[in-house]
């Protein structure tokens, strides 16, 4: 079992207190934001609560943000556990208030994966309608097969280069887009999704 190390050194949290007091009331809570480097929330980290011993988990959502609910009124620990680093707050849980610890973890960047590929709407002539259910398929200018999809029932598509890294881009590479049975050229750029639309003509 991986040990778990309380420390503030590497983070910095903001702690406010909200709410009212109740006489009735025996708990509190604790809630807050995570965020990486940049200030961006960030959505799946697990987010512990402890005293001597881990008391409860939770989960951030996609807007950063977790919430710990019915907390007895004590002194806690609320700690952020990855496999980069483990770190810990303090925090006073104070009965019928709200504790808000907003943790921004430095050493976390939220990774964004750019897509590469091709992407457009599929038309009919001269109506302008949509058509879903229209397959098309990428291939390389030397006629390798990359991907195929089929339009989906706005009319839109999406021919996305699932390993970009297996091709050989220049600034700008040729592939080629099999549509109803003709080629059409696109020119694609590594990292960029290129915007072309198909239109279903009479006389295909």
């Amino acid at each position: 079992m991986r040990k778990v190390i309380f420390t503030t050194i590497a983070i910095a949290a903001t702690i406010i207190f909200y709410g009212c007091s109740d006489d009735e009331t025996t708990t509190g809570s604790i809630s807050g934001v995570v965020t990486n480097a940049k200030g961006e929330p960030l959505q799946g980290i697990t987010v512990s609560l402890y005293q001597t011993s881990l008391l409860e988990s939770v989960i951030t959502g996609n807007d950063g943000q977790y919430n710990i609910l019915d907390v007895s009124a004590g002194e806690y620990y609320v700690g952020v556990e990855d496999d980069q680093d483990s770190n810990s707050i303090p925090v006073t849980v104070t009965a019928g208030r709200t504790a808000r610890v907003d943790i921004p973890l430095y050493w976390r960047v939220q990774e964004v994966i750019a897509k590469t590929g091709v992407y457009g709407i599929v038309y009919d002539y001269p109506t302008g309608k949509r058509l879903s259910g229209i397959t098309l398929s990428l291939y390389t200018d030397h006629n390798l097969f990359v991907t195929s999809v089929v339009s989906d029932s706005d009319g839109k598509y999406e021919l996305n280069i699932q390993d970009p890294d297996s091709y050989s881009f220049s600034e700008y590479s040729s592939f080629k887009v099999l549509f109803l049975g003709y080629y059409y050229e696109v020119e694609i750029i590594k990292g960029e999704m290129k915007k072309r639309d198909f239109m279903r003509d009479v006389y295909m």
